[in-house]
């Protein structure tokens, strides 16, 4: 996951909060998938599981997306030619 643009330590800080709280997501999942009570309510949890990761993903990408002028891949780009 790439942090918030900026953000610095409060990015850090952010992220290390979302993985406990993800990973705490991911096993409530997989006890719902285990005590679905047969394989269509398995594909209700499964369509709610995918429909919460596309949304999370979609945020994500926004969080972090580069937004000119305010934010570029300047500092990135000249890191990479220096040490590439």
């Amino acid at each position: 996951m790439r942090t918030v643009p900026g953000l610095g330590s409060v990015g850090d800080f952010l992220e290390f909060q979302a993985l406990p709280t993800w990973r705490e997501q991911a096993w409530r999942n997989a006890e719902r998938l285990a005590t679905a009570p047969n394989a269509a309510a398995r594909q209700v949890v499964a369509a709610s599981i995918e429909q919460s990761a596309a949304a999370t993903a979609t945020t994500l990408l926004a969080m972090t997306a580069y937004t000119p002028p305010l934010t570029s891949s300047a500092s990135r780009d000249a890191y990479c030619a220096a040490h590439g």
